[in-house]
């Protein structure tokens, strides 16, 4: 069995090495896509090509079509630019316009050059009146100089040395640089044909009888003999000559001929070299041929070659961030140290969720608490209901607003509608306000261009889990249009209480059930048709239930939800307008709860709106500036039955940032943006970036600046009445109100990134000094006096507020990380980040923080079918502080630290590709050494987690 199962491996080993994977391809296609440019710019077009080729294999995209037709005609090989451009444009591009008026320009240069180098082999062959007949219909509709010299050779070879002449006279009126010995030549034809003339008249002379006298007695004038008209064959003396009407019939009887033989169907010959004779490759002319050397100018000089579109850039390839700045720029350019995962990472890491996914981020914390519920921070302070870290939606905010939590898994696209992931390590408030105060999280979603067709995905697992994902893009014209929609349940971990215990009430109607949820998204665009910008709108639905770990004694509430989104604006380089309206529905109740007592369930009706434009010129000032200049304006409504009463929010803000880039080497990033807090007033938020390359695929960054995290709706209005372990009492949970002041936190961040070829690196080192933790107190008793409460069916016997925390933490850390490219298919990465964080009253350490995360992962994608990826996350032990309500205490709560021990989490899977990649097959697998007694908890109060196995179907059309 051992044997083989071992021959086994070693057969897909080998098939493997004799078959080139492609994992990250578009890091593969990346690094083909710059050789291939960096020859075609030195004029190395052949191996230009065969570069940009590799590069369409591995990842088609049509900027690639289009820079291989560029190369072709500026290689002169027509017909294959022909062919590509074509290629492109079947893709429905938006610079149709003016790729048609190149691609036509290129018919014409192919249809006259055929022309050109038909009446070259006319001329060699003899036939010189013919050939003429073709230059003359070539110049007509292209004139060029060398057409004028070759006209003029022909004349000159059949014997009509007048014609010759004058050809040769126009060729010169262009100015040439061989014009001194044209200049010679046509003065021998002159002198030659003078000599003739002197001849002849001699000859006349002597051959004529003495002229008659006139009756006046002198002599009649003696006329001029003509020029004796040339035999009418190609014997010495030349053909007969013609005027442009035969020579214009000759040409039209040559061009039916050709045409009804195809040869204008066929590609013109390319001319590569400087001396290529007809005879031995049909159609090819010398580009630079001498008069001494065959007295015939280059016919790919007279139809022309270059052409005058722009090459395209390799933006699918390149990875690009747009978070970071609110522009798009290199990694290497921006402010803070990024992090990107890309669809390929996605599709191959077996993560099914994107927090699963985000472990693979230096620095991330990752908390699963249920299969439904995931809390996710950056640089720690990781929490229940985490709030202290940004999470867009293409650019839009996806977290719960009121709260400041994000319910990762109801978010109205699913994990397969990603294009990418671009995560932000670092604070961000400069230019994007409150909750990036430790970093920001964009998930941008593919383009209905990147969609282009249909996908269906079914899958099945244990824990009673299935799932289904479709979705749809195309575009036509300049529009176009995308839908996605999916499902998703599964069951939770395991069960916080037995739902037979008598003392205890379920509020689920399947207690074992941890999710639930459809949703569907849609958008469409219009593409203005000179590429300059794009409208869009769109909007979303969701619906169904999950989980949520509250705080307090809102351990775990089951919320049923629906969510509502429109969305819509413009986007271009320069200018950007983006509005969005969120609504959510959702009555939320804990699952199980105190027989006898209130259940503490709640409705909630919350809606967000947005609009905010954003302007970015650039100028030229001692260097370039690229600038963006935004605002925003957010309007919050609320009616929660655990808040003092409804509550509406306006919010303003003001941002601006300049990226100026003295040189090179060299540039500095000043951003700064002013927030108006409706409680709270103003709130400002700097930061000052110097970025320093001393090559241009490294970046030394310096960064320094602050940001914030404004209360919440819940923290600054809620009044909520509490069950307490002891039956009757009560607990009021009270907000800040008025009293509550922002987080803050003060950062000083210094990165070093290096992208060579062969993959990516970078150091990154941190000090953040935080200050006004938002916290709540002790619980303060109240008098004997407190009235019965019948609707909470008890006595308050003491409050807790939301307070700011007088004290001051110091979060020190670093982050290193690595992704390697060995050979094209197979990716590695790895990442290691340290945390240590300390009161600095107290010199205590925050233990909720592991001191150290360690990421490493693998994936492969192999020719033949089979994919596969892996990653192992490792974090430290940890001892959390998370009070509870102790009524013997006389705080009210025990905060004595909960010890959690170190852990790993495995992520793999496993796929085949069949029937060119239109059906794929696929195991992924979560937590896979979670079973028995390995499993393992994130949080004291979370689930221990369950290896969980999803077999997946998928379908591409």
């Amino acid at each position: 069995m051992h044997r083989k199962l071992l021959s086994l491996v070693l057969l897909v080993l080998a098939v493997a090495i004799a078959n080139p994977a492609r994992a990250d391809t578009k890091a593969d296609a990346r690094k083909y896509f710059q050789r291939g440019m960096a020859f075609i710019d030195s004029g190395q077009y052949r191996q230009g090509i065969e570069e940009l080729e590799k590069a369409y294999q591995i990842r088609p995209h049509r900027n690639v079509l289009f820079n291989i037709g560029r190369a072709y005609a500026s290689w002169g090989r027509t017909g294959k630019a022909i062919e590509y451009f074509e290629r492109y444009l079947a893709t429905d591009p938006k610079d149709r316009e003016g790729v048609e008026a190149t691609l036509e320009e290129l018919r014409t240069r192919q249809r006259l050059r055929t022309l050109v180098d038909q009446g070259m082999r006319e001329i060699k062959a003899g036939r010189h009146l013919e050939g003429v007949a073709l230059l003359r219909r070539a110049y007509k509709e292209r004139p060029h100089p060398n057409l004028l010299f070759n006209i003029a050779r022909a004349y000159e070879d059949a014997g009509q040395d007048a014609s010759a002449i004058d050809y040769y006279r126009r060729y010169l009126r262009s100015n040439p640089r061989d014009a001194r010995d044209v200049q010679a030549r046509l003065t021998s034809l002159e002198e030659r044909r003078a000599e003739v003339r002197r001849r002849r008249e001699a000859q006349a002379r002597a051959e004529q009888p003495p002229p008659p006298t006139s009756r006046r007695g002198g002599r009649t004038r003696t006329p001029e003999p003509e020029e004796p008209a040339p035999p009418p064959s190609a014997a010495p003396g030349g053909p007969a000559k013609l005027d442009d009407g035969q020579l214009d019939r000759i040409a039209n009887l040559i061009i039916e001929r050709m045409k009804a033989e195809g040869a204008f169907d066929r590609p013109a010959a390319p001319a590569e070299t400087a001396q290529v004779e007809p005879e031995a490759h049909e159609g090819t002319l010398p580009i630079d041929t001498s008069p001494q050397e065959g007295d015939v100018k280059s016919a790919t000089v007279a139809v022309g070659t270059s052409v005058e579109l722009a090459a395209k850039g390799g933006e699918a390839y390149e990875e690009v961030v747009v978070t970071a700045s609110r522009r798009a720029e290199s990694p290497l350019d921006a402010p803070n140290a990024v992090t990107v995962l890309t669809e390929e990472d996605i599709r191959l890491s077996g993560a099914r969720t994107i927090p699963d996914l985000l472990r693979r981020v230096p620095g991330m914390d990752v908390m699963a608490m249920s299969y439904a519920e995931y809390d996710v921070a950056m640089r720690g302070f990781n929490r229940r209901l985490a709030n202290k870290i940004l999470v867009l939606i293409d650019g839009r905010t996806a977290y719960q607003d009121f709260l400041g939590a994000t319910l990762w898994r109801s978010f109205p696209i699913d994990i397969l509608d990603v294009e990418r992931i671009e995560v932000v390590r670092g604070p961000g408030s400069a230019i994007y306000g409150a909750y990036a105060y430790t970093g920001i999280i964009n998930i941008i979603t593919k383009t209905p261009e990147a969609m282009k067709g249909a996908l269906a995905q079914v899958g099945a697992g244990n824990g009673k889990r299935l799932e289904a994902v479709f979705q749809y893009g195309d575009t036509k014209g300049p529009f176009g249009f995308k839908v996605s929609g999916g499902y998703d349940r599964g069951d939770k971990y395991e069960l916080e209480f037995d739902p037979d215990r008598v003392d205890y009430t379920g509020a689920a109607k399947d207690p074992n059930l941890s999710l639930q949820v459809a949703r569907v998204d849609g958008e469409i665009e219009y593409n203005v048709p000179d590429g300059s910008g794009r409208f869009f709108l769109g909007g979303h639905v969701v619906n169904g239930s999950t989980e949520l770990f509250g705080v307090a004694t809102l351990r775990n509430l089951i919320i049923d939800q629906t969510q509502l989104g429109v969305r819509g604006g413009y986007n271009s380089d320069l200018v950007s307008v983006r509005m969005f309206y969120n609504r959510l529905d959702a009555d939320a109740s804990p699952q199980f709860y105190r027989t006898g007592l209130p259940s503490l369930g709640s409705v909630t009706d919350f809606d967000l709106l947005s609009v905010e434009p954003v302007f970015r010129p650039e100028l030229e000032l001692f260097g370039k500036h690229a600038i963006v200049l935004g605002g925003e304006y957010r309007f919050k409504h609320i009616k929660w039955d655990y808040l003092n009463d409804e509550q509406n929010e306006n919010h303003f803000a003001l941002f601006f940032q300049d990226t100026w880039t003295v040189t090179s080497w060299l540039s500095a990033i000043v951003s700064a943006r002013l927030d108006l807090h409706p409680l709270i007033g103003p709130l400002g938020s700097p930061r000052l970036a110097v970025i320093y390359k001393p090559a241009p695929n490294q970046a030394l960054r310096l960064s320094v600046g602050t940001a914030f995290r404004q209360p919440t709706m819940a923290e600054t209005y809620l009044d909520l009445r509490a069950s307490s372990p002891v039956a009757g009492a009560l607990v009021r949970l009270v907000g800040g109100f008025e009293g509550l002041d922002p987080e803050a936190i003060a950062t000083i961040d210094l990165g070093y990134r290096w992208q060579p070829e062969w993959g990516e690196l970078e150091v990154v080192a941190y000090a953040n000094r935080v200050t006004n933790l938002i916290t709540r107190t002790a619980i303060q008793p109240t008098g004997a006096d407190e009235p019965f409460d019948p609707e909470a069916k008890g006595y308050v016997i003491g409050n807790s507020f939301y307070i700011n925390d007088p004290d001051t933490y110091l979060a020190l850390g670093s982050e290193l990380s690595a992704r390697l490219y060995p050979v094209d298919g197979l990716d590695v990465g790895a990442s290691y980040a340290f945390q240590y964080i300390f009161n600095t009253r107290t010199n205590a350490r925050f233990t909720d923080s592991p001191l150290h995360k360690v990421s490493v992962w693998g994936q492969l994608r192999t020719q033949f079918g089979l994919d596969m990826g892996v990653s192992v996350h490792f974090v430290s032990n940890q001892a959390w502080v998370d009070p509870q309500y102790d009524l013997d205490d006389p705080s009210g709560f025990d905060a004595t630290p909960l010890p959690l021990d170190a852990s790993v989490v495995v992520i793999g899977r496993v796929g085949y590709r069949l029937f060119n990649d239109k059906l794929e097959l696929g195991v992924s697998g979560t937590n896979l050494t979670d079973f028995g007694g390995l499993r393992h908890r994130e949080h004291p109060f979370g689930n221990q987690l369950e290896a969980r196995i999803l077999g997946t179907v998928t379908g591409r059309f």
